[in-house]
């Protein structure tokens, strides 16, 4: 689809883009994973919307340090040591500080802080922070998404279904996941 017909002041246009990309097509699946898990679908989509606000605090506040930090992730550098190592922080952690300030309810704040948390996802890969994961990969695979090392793979994320319903329902979110790449190809 075209490009948004907004801009932020100080943040690269591409990285606002792939942002709202992302964060709107979560919110379409993360709800429907969520519920099918019986899990919130408000928290999900809600955070599914919410989950890299600290990216575009980084973007706007820290102009040259977002742009060394695109740079080394587009080498390859996972997000979350690049942002720590150039910020003292991760975007989980400025995004959820922003929520918390906002007085959000702390499940929100609690699944942005670790929507990225490989520990969080591989010991409890059917909560909250588990859905954004599972919602991001099967989206990442359609999107121009760089490379996450605390994304799961394709694999990874198989073998963590290991629940029966989230592995009844999973050919039903990849579906949900192509569908919606292709209705946002069409616009």
């Amino acid at each position: 689809h075209d490009s948004l017909p907004i801009s932020l002041p100080g943040v690269d246009p591409a990285t606002l883009q792939r942002v709202t990309d992302l964060a709107m097509a979560s919110a379409h699946l993360a709800p429907r994973i969520a519920a099918d898990l019986d899990l919130d679908p408000a928290i999900a989509g809600t955070a599914a919307v919410l989950q890299d606000a600290g990216i575009l605090l980084v973007e706007h506040f820290r102009p040259a340090e977002a742009q060394a930090i695109r740079n080394r992730i587009h080498q390859g550098e996972p997000r979350v040591e690049v942002e720590r190592s150039a910020l003292g922080a991760t975007h989980e952690e400025l995004g959820s500080a922003l929520l918390a300030c906002w007085g959000l309810p702390l499940p929100l704040i609690t699944v942005v802080s670790r929507h990225h948390s490989r520990a969080e996802i591989i010991r409890n890969p059917l909560e909250m922070a588990g859905v954004l994961q599972i919602a991001t990969c099967l989206l990442g695979k359609h999107m121009d998404l760089p490379v996450q090392t605390t994304t799961p793979s394709m694999e990874e994320l198989d073998e963590m279904l290991l629940d029966p319903t989230a592995r009844n329902r999973f050919d039903d979110w990849r579906r949900i996941a192509v569908q919606h790449h292709s209705e946002e190809e069409a616009c």
